[in-house]
């Protein structure tokens, strides 16, 4: 019995190094996978953008007018719909909230209820576009849009760049 409690003892006593050499490869591992999976792989999503906010706004060095977004983007806010816009928002009701700081809470409700809402803090000069990739999945005879993917709002600072 004693033979069993003596192997067990030296089965529990490990040279450092083999502590050193577990530890470096749990680490490579999980700090490998960490960088490849997340970084590199282009499947992060930062938390919460469909709903930015005001304090996280940091321009991005592209100008959107020369975006491939522009092409399909109507101006939702400020200012009057045009009938373009309105009818690009088929399936959306638009809502805007001024807020004590000054800024206006614009929300995208959408009527289908598998969307996401969508709403983002605007501050002063800055503008609300519409993304409608493509109109044909609307119907305005029920105020409807199908496609859950082709959809999405878009800030623009007043010097004309895209804010993430």
């Amino acid at each position: 019995m004693e033979e069993n409690t003596a192997n067990k003892n030296s089965y529990n006593k490990r040279p450092w190094w083999q502590w050193v050499t577990i530890y470096l490869v749990v680490a490579v591992l999980v700090y490998g996978g960490y960088y490849y999976f997340i970084t590199k792989s282009g499947t992060y999503f930062p938390p919460s953008t469909a709903s930015r906010n005001s304090t996280n706004i940091t321009p991005t060095l592209q100008k959107f007018q020369d975006s491939p977004l522009a092409s399909s983007a109507f101006q939702i806010f400020p200012g009057p719909l045009s009938d373009q816009a309105k009818q690009a928002i088929i399936g959306f009701n638009i809502d805007t909230k001024t807020q004590a700081d000054g800024t206006v809470l614009v929300s995208l409700t959408s009527t289908n209820p598998e969307y996401k809402n969508q709403q983002v803090s605007v501050k002063p000069n800055y503008i609300v576009y519409f993304i409608e990739k493509s109109s044909g999945d609307d119907s305005p005879t029920d105020n409807s849009d199908r496609n859950l993917g082709d959809d999405s709002i878009v800030l623009v600072d007043p010097d004309g760049f895209i804010v993430q």
